[in-house]
């Protein structure tokens, strides 16, 4: 299984304790992820200030906008997103 790292676009911001705690409680919940047709699983496997990482078995990359979208709304993470006029960015993604 492949391993990504989710790194928040903001290099000024970090999570706070309490959305370190709803990203891994919604990573962790698989009712969250079921209708992504292209993540078959996802395991967190380290958070730190400014990034998580999760162990993933998918067939393409094109979940990745909408479960950083998703996962922002659950896990009250508006706040770290950069706006632009088109869409609002959260996360750079890297496969490790």
């Amino acid at each position: 299984m492949k391993k990504k790292k989710f790194v928040l676009k903001r290099v000024d911001s970090k999570f706070t304790d309490r959305q370190k705690t709803y990203i891994n409680y919604h990573i962790a919940l698989h009712s969250n992820w079921k209708n992504f047709k292209d993540l078959i699983s996802i395991e967190l496997v380290d958070i730190g200030d400014n990034y998580f990482i999760v162990q993933v078995e998918d067939t393409d990359t094109k979940w990745h906008s909408s479960f950083s979208r998703e996962l922002c709304k659950k896990a009250g993470l508006d706040d770290l997103k950069i706006t632009t006029e088109n869409d609002a960015f959260l996360f750079d993604v890297i496969e490790i």
